[in-house]
């Protein structure tokens, strides 16, 4: 009989404790998925990492959209790999209205507390790079080999961490 005082009791603290606002559930602009990273760019030396994500069109029509910098760690089999969300303000968007439709280009500006991202949506593919913290994250669509010709897939993405850039002292 204790139990069920106990359960009530934190049942109790858990009410008062949660504030009656609502908070908003802001769109991902893309999910990690769990595949391997042969779908990632070839040229290596200038990428640090690399994941397939799944693409959330609808998300573009939200005046707010997040990001998140890595995939979590039950994905990326990584708990100290640094993982931060950004979050994106729309601030100009031109041709939204055909984003969905094959032979369409769509525009969107958004800013962040790190600066504007642009985000270009041609044919339901995204194209975009955002500079958070000192590193630089961007995303394209997979690109696949098809009888020695290279294509771009719509239904694949890759959200890229680019290598920083390594500055040489200048010699006097």
């Amino acid at each position: 009989m204790w139990i069920y005082g106990v359960i009530t009791a934190a049942l109790l603290h858990q009410v008062r404790s949660c504030s009656s606002v609502q908070h908003p559930v802001l769109p991902t602009l893309f999910s990690f998925r769990n595949l391997d990273n042969s779908l990632c760019p070839e040229n290596s030396d200038l990428i640090e990492e690399c994941s397939v994500v799944t693409v959330n069109l609808q998300g573009l029509f939200s005046r707010k959209l997040l990001i998140r910098t890595a995939a979590p760690p039950s994905l990326s089999n990584s708990v100290t790999q640094d993982r931060k969300e950004i979050e994106l303000e729309k601030r100009t968007e031109e041709g939204v209205d055909h984003i969905l439709q094959d032979g369409s280009v769509s525009t969107l500006t958004y800013s962040s507390s790190y600066g504007p991202v642009e985000i270009i949506v041609k044919n339901k593919q995204i194209f975009g790079s955002v500079f958070w913290e000192g590193e630089r994250y961007s995303i394209q669509p997979c690109q696949r080999t098809r009888i020695q010709k290279t294509v771009l897939d719509p239904g694949c993405h890759v959200w890229l961490k680019k290598k920083k850039k390594v500055k040489i002292p200048k010699t006097n």
